[in-house]
């Protein structure tokens, strides 16, 4: 299709029957986040080509290359893992998902304060800290290598347990006073 002699694209509107603002909402774009780090690489070169969309099977371009039914260490995403130069996009990825969902987290529906990527998870290792162990996730394992991936993601999960700690929120109830605003601000009782 990129060698087309011509090409039609046509913008549409899908309802995907999630409400804006919902916690589905926001998890479908942590997605489309992840994904634009994901498929930069190959969505820049395939621009700069002039290309009308992205695919990512197309051959003879690396930062393209994967094949979903037969895919490996050396494809566009297994090069996210491991020791590969392209595994540092990875690490942008993480940083700005967390960083959208803490704010969420503050701003809506979190039970518990935040860590910072700073903090200290001593469970696993009185010197690793959070933003460790996620480096420790991209770049120890390769791609082909998902269960060792699994096994400390619930490291991750269980040390995160141990220090977190709830956000105590305050309602207080609303006051109301018996007195209306007089036209120009002024209070009348």
């Amino acid at each position: 299709m990129l060698q087309a002699s011509c090409t039609y694209t046509r913008t549409a509107t899908i309802d995907i029957g999630i409400d804006a603002g919902s916690l589905q909402a926001f998890a479908t774009y942590l997605h489309t986040l992840g994904d634009y780090y994901s498929h930069k690489s190959c969505l820049d070169v395939l621009d700069s080509m002039g290309a009308p969309w992205g695919t990512h099977s197309a051959t003879g371009i690396p930062e393209c290359n994967y094949h979903p039914s037969k895919p490996d260490n050396d494809d566009a995403h297994g090069r996210e893992f491991g020791s590969d130069p392209d595994s540092q996009r990875t690490d942008a990825a993480i940083q700005h998902v967390y960083g959208e969902l803490t704010a969420r987290s503050l701003q809506r529906e979190g039970q518990y304060w935040p860590l910072s990527l700073s903090a200290p998870l001593s469970t696993i290792s009185g010197t690793l800290t959070l933003s460790d162990t996620l480096g420790t996730f991209v770049h120890d394992w390769n791609y082909d290598q998902p269960g060792e991936r699994r096994r400390w993601a619930a490291e991750i999960a269980r040390a995160v347990l141990e220090v977190r700690e709830p956000i105590q929120r305050l309602h207080l109830p609303l006051l109301l006073h018996d007195f209306t605003l007089a036209p120009a601000g002024r209070k009348t009782h």
